[in-house]
């Protein structure tokens, strides 16, 4: 209640010295004394009242000096009440600052969905902001209708149309896909583009190239169309699994694939998993292409007719072996033969003689007859009989 007078104050000091105050009659021991001073409220606790123009506070007073201040007086039950009030307020608001501070910690840092405690009892769950930063980060990152979005974009029916320009798509799904309509075809669909399979994408429909495909980070290293023909530009190589050709140029290609491979000094020719020899080629054989040419003379010559005369032509089958049935009866040399008496005419280092040849059809290690090799041979044969024969027909003229 108000009370009659003004009061003043001095720094640290229990005691409020009243002018005009009548303390004795209106004030209470263990009541409370309320001032303004400087716009801040102030409440004391009576201590004692030592007249009506002064009394003593239970608590120093802790402004600056102050004098000529109303003020108001509160009976001792009423204060009692609102400090109990003050306290019980007080601590509803404690009690709802650490519901707070648990519930945001749980916002904050929790996975999934949380449950949150509200001030008058009740709960709340529902997901955190992590759980929310993982749900959409895959979906709508940094949507911004001006940067992200270009042109007219509207939704009917499930279906985008018009022009829609962003930085990137992601799909997702077992296996996600994009379908193309030509001409608003109503099938499901004309052309797709599909993640069928881990590190696959497949096209389903016909790929059109109308310059070039380039492969890794060079442009010299592409595939172009010209002319009716695919040209392969730059790259240290080309790898492919294999080629399949159509007999002509309408006729269907058959079911086996041929390759090539280049081992260092022949050239095999592989049909599927299978090699089949290696490619006979015309050789160069000029003059400017060689060095440490050595004619072999006549000394060299006898040798040579020995050693054609050690051959031992055969008649023999081929094995089957991978995809290659088994051969006719051939006429021809068992390399095994001619590499202990003619070694120049056989190149490879030999099967060894357990040889499985279903286990290992291909072993490079094969013997092989060099041809010119033996062309050379018997060629020094030749030429030892024809000396022969001139010695006989001189012998024989000297005779007569």
């Amino acid at each position: 209640m108000a009370a009659t007078g003004t009061i003043s104050l001095n720094a640290n000091s229990l005691t409020v010295t009243g002018s005009g105050t009548k303390f004795t009659t209106e004030a209470q021991v263990g009541g409370a004394l309320v001032t303004n001073i400087g716009n801040v409220p102030y409440t004391f606790v009576i201590g004692a009242i030592n007249s009506d123009t002064s009394i003593t506070l239970t608590a120093n007073y802790q402004g600056s000096k102050v004098s000529g201040q109303s003020f108001s007086l509160i009976d001792r039950g009423a204060y009692t009440a609102i400090t109990a009030e003050l306290g019980a307020r007080t601590a509803q608001a404690i009690r709802g600052l650490n519901y707070d501070k648990a519930n945001w910690q749980q916002i904050l840092t929790g996975s999934g969905n949380v449950t949150v405690n509200v001030p008058d009892g009740s709960q709340y769950t529902g997901p955190s902001w992590l759980s929310l930063e993982n749900s959409l980060k895959d979906k709508a990152s940094n949507v911004d209708l001006e940067k992200g979005l270009k042109g007219k974009l509207s939704l009917s029916g499930g279906t985008l149309t018009g022009a829609l320009q962003t930085l990137g798509i992601e799909m997702l799904g077992n296996t996600p896909f994009i379908d193309f309509h030509y001409n608003n075809d109503s099938s499901d669909f004309n052309v797709r583009l599909i993640n069928d399979a881990t590190g696959l994408l497949t096209l389903n429909g016909n790929f059109r190239i109308l310059n070039s495909l380039y492969f890794g980070s060079s442009s010299q290293t592409s595939i172009r169309y010209a002319g009716g023909y695919l040209i392969f530009d730059g790259g240290p190589a080309f790898a492919v699994h294999g080629y399949r050709c159509v007999a002509g140029r309408g006729g269907a290609s058959g079911s086996n694939s041929f390759n090539y491979f280049w081992t260092g000094g022949a050239l095999q020719v592989w049909i599927d998993t299978t090699n089949i020899g290696t490619m006979a080629l015309n050789a160069n054989s000029d003059k400017g292409l060689k060095k440490n040419i050595e004619y072999l003379g006549a000394e060299a010559i006898p040798s040579a007719l020995e050693e054609v005369n050690q051959w031992k032509p055969a008649t023999f089958k081929y094995k089957e072996r991978g995809i290659i049935p088994e051969s006719d009866n051939k006429l021809g040399f068992v390399a095994n033969d001619l590499v202990a008496v003619s070694p120049a005419c056989v190149t490879g280092k030999g099967l060894p003689d357990d040889y499985d040849i279903e286990s290992d059809p291909n072993d490079p290690d094969a013997y092989q007859l060099d041809q010119v090799a033996m062309i050379a041979k018997l060629t020094m044969a030749v030429q030892e009989l024809t000396a022969k024969v001139e010695t006989l027909e001189k012998s024989n003229s000297q005779a007569t």
